[in-house]
């Protein structure tokens, strides 16, 4: 996982010493999510796992989305399952404390959609759901698909088979990260000095080497909560706006058999941020979703 002094180090070999201070003032400790080197159950009633199926109490109802297409407008679509965090499970990762420390978060979305504005999605195709009390938790059962989805060709072409990601555990560490985003006050004045640009792309390619001459390498998807998101081509409205979760797409051929095979179209990546008085309140309803394409 990446340190400080790694970011240091790389921010020199570029040759951007001359904006150390820009660039260290910028660095946010992230909670890098990756797989077990040993492969792992993945099925455990209220374990932080990327796929499968979802834990929920009872009187929580899968979510789903509806109105989205208007060749199907009174169809209602059950969401894709992305992820469940248990959040003791990255209290040692969050020393400030930004998310809660017990509970549960659970992530879904129509990722299979095709409608993107302003690289966001449609409100309404994305939920994420907080369960303080893991005691109500039970294992949910797998969706009923309405007639027609399957045979929709956006849902046949990006929706995994059986409407389920393959089910990975996962565990956690520190990483840090910087500011990636195009129109970040910090990127933009890289990019405008004297071979700045060039300078960036390299710093970006040594601290997060993911493809090369735009053919998918052996590197795992980068997933993660809180820090900076890989997202440069999105314009932010503000920038206090806090990662809930990152999740990338699995790129590798061939895919390996102990990760899950969570895709967005186009090998891209999606984020759910979360404004900080929504996280202080617990009001993760308004968190949003922003998705780009690689």
């Amino acid at each position: 996982m990446i340190t400080k002094s790694q970011v240091m180090d790389a921010v020199a070999e570029v040759g951007l010493s001359a904006y150390t201070a820009e660039i260290e003032a910028q660095i946010l400790p992230s909670i890098r999510i990756s797989y077990p080197e040993i492969a792992a159950e993945a099925s455990g009633l209220g374990q932080s796992r990327i796929g499968g199926l979802p834990d929920l109490p009872a009187d929580i109802k899968w979510p789903t989305a509806s109105g989205y297409d208007q060749s199907h407008i009174d169809r209602v679509d059950p969401l894709l399952f992305l992820a469940q965090i248990n959040l003791a499970d990255i209290a040692e990762y969050d020393p400030d404390s930004l998310l809660p420390h017990s509970g549960l978060l659970l992530f879904f979305a129509a990722n299979w959609v095709n409608v993107i504005s302003e690289y966001r999605l449609s409100d309404g195709l994305w939920k994420v759901i907080y369960v303080e009390d893991i005691t109500t938790l039970k294992p949910a059962s797998a969706p009923e698909l309405p007639e027609g989805l399957l045979e929709d060709e956006d849902y046949s072409q990006k929706a995994p088979k059986g409407h389920m990601f393959r089910p990975s555990a996962i565990e956690f560490s520190v990483e840090m990260t910087i500011p990636q985003a195009f129109e970040h006050p910090t990127v933009q004045l890289l990019r405008s000095a004297d071979e700045g640009d060039e300078a960036f792309w390299n710093l970006k390619e040594l601290l997060y080497p993911g493809r090369e001459d735009d053919i998918p390498s052996n590197h795992p998807p980068i997933h993660r909560m809180l820090g900076h998101s890989q997202l440069d081509q999105v314009c932010f409205l503000r920038w206090d706006l806090i990662l809930l979760l990152q999740l990338g797409s699995e790129i590798r051929i061939p895919k390996p058999s102990d990760a899950t095979n969570i895709y967005w179209e186009f090998g891209g990546t999606g984020c759910f941020f979360i404004r900080p008085d929504d996280l202080r309140a617990r009001n993760f309803s308004e968190a949003e979703l922003i998705y780009e394409t690689d």
